[in-house]
């Protein structure tokens, strides 16, 4: 059920991009990526309330649940996040967002799926 719920708001996220409205994309994209990783932590018994999303990467990085590239690509989409919750909308575009999305995506397979 919650990997439906994701896709759906990964999809609402895709609508944005093809209207051409990256900025409300990039805050479902990056709400939906962040807590997918608070979710990939609590299910690999890693403690994640009150962890920032940067360490909460690397934990996972080195439990080995995420590659070096997977972490360096998550980090990544942890600064969309963050610039999208902040409204710094000059900071990220359609391609930030949709990276994100796709990392999203494989990260909801590779750490939450059985």
């Amino acid at each position: 059920v919650r990997s439906e719920i994701f896709e759906e708001f990964l999809s609402h996220a895709e609508h944005y991009i093809r209207r051409k409205k990256p900025h409300p994309a990039g805050v479902i994209a990056g709400v939906v990526f962040e807590d997918t990783i608070r979710r990939a932590c609590e299910r690999h018994k890693i403690h994640q309330k009150g962890v920032d999303l940067d360490k909460l990467i690397t934990y996972l990085n080195q439990e080995g649940h995420l590659s070096d590239v997977k972490a360096k690509n998550a980090r990544g989409s942890a600064g969309l996040r963050t610039s999208a919750t902040h409204a710094q909308w000059d900071e990220f575009d359609a391609a930030d967002v949709q990276a994100t999305i796709k990392l999203t995506r494989d990260l909801i397979t590779d750490l939450l799926s059985n």
